[in-house]
């Protein structure tokens, strides 16, 4: 795959989450809350079902591990629209400042927990890092899952599972590389 396509792909829950929270902001109701809610959670059982397969059956471990990834669209939609609530109300915190000095502390404000919120989880998003991260989720559970590996004879394996480069195989640890290493383990 193009690095194009997959940076597109990698982005595309963060950007979903950003569109939808400013859209559902602007139709506030307490039903998306539960959907959203709903959605995480799929996501969840998602990342559990395929951590507890990935050692039976590499494949199908992780496609699931893969699904996880919609955990991070109602993460992002809701901080979007925690964002966006902040920078239209947060003015009225300051509202017995003059204007000037009301405007820069309500920028300040929005500014540090825009800036909070990239640190705990947006950044890891976007970027596909960290907790959130298929990829992550995916080394983490092959080598909880394969820690017997050195008994198998066969190297290739121990390699899918441990190494950043298998021989004559995938190398890093994106999308495509995941789905080969998971090929060469369900044999």
């Amino acid at each position: 795959m193009s690095t194009l396509f997959l940076n597109a792909f990698r982005g595309f829950p963060a950007i979903l989450g950003v569109i939808l929270g400013v859209i559902f902001y602007s139709r506030l109701n307490i039903w998306y809350a539960f959907i959203f809610a709903g959605i995480f959670i799929i996501g969840l059982i998602c990342l559990l079902l395929g951590k507890h397969q990935i050692k039976k059956n590499p494949l199908f471990g992780w496609l699931f591990i893969e699904l996880w990834i919609v955990s991070t669209i109602p993460i992002t939609i809701f901080t979007t629209m925690g964002i966006v609530y902040l920078t239209l109300n947060s003015p009225n915190l300051f509202k017995d400042l003059e204007k000037p000095t009301m405007d820069t502390l309500a920028s300040i404000l929005v500014g540090a927990v825009t800036t909070f919120f990239a640190l705990l989880w947006t950044k890891d998003i976007e970027e596909s890092d960290g907790f959130f991260s298929p990829r992550n989720q995916f080394k983490s559970s092959l080598s909880d899952s394969f820690k017997d590996l050195h008994q198998y004879v066969d190297g290739i394996k121990w390699d899918a599972v441990y190494s950043d480069t298998v021989p004559n195989g995938p190398s890093g640890w994106d999308f495509p590389a995941r789905y080969a290493r998971a090929k060469i383990l369900n044999v």
